[in-house]
């Protein structure tokens, strides 16, 4: 019989499961023990060989450390370095326009530069406190929702497929001459492969029994939630971006360069406050959907129910 909980192959009379350990006789009646087992015959391959099997310690392996712990720490690094980072950006803002007002406009229009200057530090204040107010929020949310796959085998398959995709990537581009690009190939996969192989304890994914609409919600799932995962990291170098286009605005040559230092830190700034919304709205429809897909489930699970009794 298969294991529900990894996917593993294990003899049809075993107790627990030979891969993680799950028991197994609790979790299927005879008639589907039997079934599985009578399907399983002949199908050898499925108990891989040496190279397999050292692929799936390694992920093992890897999947037992303390990723939480870690990327707790990495969390507060780069959350540290935005709430600091957009204080700092917004004294460069304000300097950036009286810069702007003495270089661009009469003593009249210093004034307005001088005001738009009062306005900006009030929201880079803004920009700092977002972030560390929602941060912990997305977190939360994204760890509570739960995404149902039926075994890890499809998440194990996606941690090896962006690791090798990213590899073979990052070769592809050093051989052709872009050696940075490629570079960058390389730390996408990997990083890919992380999010994939942590994602019971990141990501709050879990394995159970669920339809196959569900798994595809889940599956769909897991990529969104690993974007809004990375929202610290996003946030704390924009705060360094948004430094840096500050001193591009006050240097530029005209106007049109304040404008984009002002869009652009308030686009990174705000960017918790807009991940958590769209979050928010896209796991509202996420319910509405995963409802209406999972009913005839739920209708199975009554029926079965009922027919012990």
């Amino acid at each position: 019989m298969f294991c529900p909980k990894c996917g593993a192959q294990n003899d049809d009379n075993g107790t627990f499961c030979q891969g993680c350990g799950a028991p197994l006789q609790s979790v299927q009646n005879p008639a589907v023990a039997n079934t599985v087992a009578a399907a399983s015959k002949g199908m050898s391959f499925l108990k891989g060989n040496f190279i397999n099997d050292a692929v799936d310690k390694v992920i093992t392996a890897v999947r037992d450390v303390a990723w939480d712990r870690i990327f707790r720490k990495i969390d507060g690094f780069f959350g540290g370095v935005g709430n600091w980072g957009y204080y700092l950006s917004g004294i460069l803002g304000f300097i950036a326009f009286i810069v702007a007002g003495i270089r661009f406009n009469d003593f009249v229009g210093f004034g307005y530069w001088f005001l738009g200057g009062i306005a900006f530090v009030m929201g880079s204040i803004l920009f700092s406190y977002t972030g560390r107010k929602l941060i912990g929020s997305l977190n939360t949310l994204v760890t509570s929702i739960p995404s149902s796959f039926s075994s890890s085998g499809v998440v194990d398959l996606l941690a090896l497929l962006f690791f090798v995709m990213g590899f073979l990537g990052g070769v592809a581009m050093m051989i052709g001459g872009a050696t940075g690009l490629g570079f960058i190939l390389i730390l996408i996969g990997i990083a890919a492969s992380f999010i994939c192989i942590t994602s019971t304890k990141l990501l709050g994914v879990t394995f159970e029994r669920c339809s196959c609409a569900e798994e595809l919600l889940a599956l769909i799932t897991m990529f969104y939630k690993a974007i809004v995962r990375l929202t610290p990291f996003i946030w704390g170098i924009g705060s360094v971006v948004s430094f840096v286009f500050g001193i591009i605005g006050m240097v530029g040559d005209s106007p049109e360069d304040m404008v984009l230092f002002i869009g652009l830190s308030s686009a990174l700034g705000l960017f918790p406050f807009i991940m958590y919304v769209a979050y928010l709205l896209y796991n509202f429809w996420l319910d509405i959907i995963r409802a209406i897909v999972s009913l005839p489930f739920k209708l199975d699970k009554i029926a079965e129910n009922t027919s012990k009794k």
